[in-house]
């Protein structure tokens, strides 16, 4: 059940919430389809725009759908565009798009293009069907890739693009390629839901053309790649053998995999590729958690861990969690002494501290563990915020160690929220496992 939660709790577990989204998507939208792929993306706009966004402007309601979306504007500023002659670099364009009301959570809404302040984007564009000279549209007003991630730098190719389609390739190996850690790891997030297979040769080669042999750089370019995958994935070595267990029609000639196998073929590959999952832990530890698992018992792994948890770097602790439960043990006092930390406000960071959790309950000895009771029932009356993390962050787990945990709320008669007192809770998590498990 832990996983759950870090999914519904985790800013980078963005892919599963969208996940959901789409899947209700194609349930309730009259749209052909809720993920545009990049191919689709190039046929149907008039215009392709590199665009920094200057600030947008949320307008009336639409329809008569409540909370549903609002046609709102946004100034665009033209970085580069395709054809050239269609919009000038510093050009101002104006955008009409339908959005979500002030406040809403996309969870169980439209899927409408993320765009805020100074965030770069791919805009495909056609002209409002409303009156020449008025705003641009974009091609759907919803749906996954509607817009797509890029960089305000400009990276030369050797041959620049020829169609919309290459426009689109040399954006998204631009920003692979020289982005910025959050950059790339966006642009990766984006291609999660792309099927990169008719595309990966091409991809490459301009990736090839633009790292220039840099292995440090294909390592984070894998990592950042490999790690927002969903689960059940490959690993390292399923897309360096060729050999997959699951979904195996999606994997061969995809990006992810020649990536891979290209990084496979540097002596120093796996040692850069476990240290690239580690730089990026902070802003995915999830996902970084869940590859670094086939390698919980490399030397370098072990030691570069055990030196970020001294450190208290974020996401370590995370990782440190899911390599521990691959088998990694010598790294569980230095594990131990960080999480502590994090219990008693080191690390106001949701994921830190619901690692420590875990953590703790799984891999502390029996004094620990007596400790961190004994933490919770101070902050219990001192701190409620605290306490509301500590405890959540415990139960619902298959460890009977949480049943202590259970037995302060039991005893506590407070409301916990409008509907059901800690206690309340308490009986519900009791009864669940108290229930036989079916096989």
């Amino acid at each position: 059940m832990q996983r759950v939660d870090k999914l519904r709790f985790s800013i980078w577990h963005y892919i599963a919430v969208v996940i959901g989204i789409s899947v209700s998507a194609v349930l309730v939208r009259s749209y052909p389809t809720a993920v545009w792929q990049l191919d689709e993306v190039a046929s149907a706009a008039s215009v392709l725009a590199t665009v920094r966004v200057e600030h947008t402007i949320r307008g009336s309601s639409l329809s008569g759908l409540p909370n549903r979306t609002v046609l709102g504007g946004a100034e665009l500023i033209v970085l580069r565009a395709f054809p050239p002659s269609a919009l000038l670099p510093g050009q101002h364009i104006q955008l009409e798009y339908e959005q979500l009301p002030e406040g809403n959570s996309p969870m169980n809404r439209p899927d409408v293009p993320p765009l805020h302040s100074g965030s770069v984007w791919v805009v495909p564009l056609k002209p409002n069907p409303r009156l020449q000279g008025e705003p641009w549209r974009l091609i759907a007003d919803e749906g996954i890739g509607t817009v797509i991630p890029a960089i305000e730098q400009q990276v030369r190719f050797p041959v620049q693009s020829q169609d919309k389609r290459g426009y689109l390739l040399q954006e998204v190996a631009a920003a692979l390629s020289a982005g910025t850690r959050e950059e790339t790891l966006r642009e990766a997030s984006y291609l999660t839901h792309q099927t990169t297979n008719g595309y990966a040769v091409k991809m490459m080669q301009l990736l090839v053309s633009a790292m220039n042999g840099d292995t440090d750089r294909w390592a984070f370019v894998t990592a950042s790649l490999v790690s927002p995958l969903g689960i059940p994935r490959p690993t390292i070595a399923d897309f360096v053998s060729g050999t997959y267990r699951a979904n195996a029609a999606s994997w061969p000639g995809s990006l992810a995999e020649m990536s891979v196998r290209r990084l496979a073929k540097s002596s120093d590959g796996q040692e850069k590729l476990i240290n690239q999952f580690l730089n990026i832990s902070d802003l995915n530890e999830w996902g970084s958690g869940i590859a670094l698992q086939e390698f919980a018992e490399a030397p370098t792994l072990v030691k570069e861990l055990r030196s970020m948890l001294e450190a208290h770097r974020p996401g370590s602790l995370y990782v440190a969690y899911d390599v521990m439960k691959a088998g990694q043990h010598s790294i569980v006092a230095t594990a131990m002494n960080t999480a502590f930390a994090y219990v008693n406000g080191a690390s106001k960071r949701h994921s830190d501290i619901q690692a420590a959790c875990w953590g703790i309950r799984d891999f502390g000895t029996d004094a620990q563990f007596k400790e961190f009771l004994s933490d919770i029932r101070r902050y219990q009356y001192q701190d409620q915020k605290q306490y509301d993390e500590l405890w959540r962050d415990t139960i619902w787990s298959d460890n009977e160690r949480e049943r202590a945990v259970l037995d302060i709320l039991l005893a506590d008669q407070r409301m916990y929220d409008s509907s059901q007192r800690y206690s309340d809770v308490a009986r519900g998590e009791l009864a669940r496992l108290s229930t036989p498990k079916s096989h």
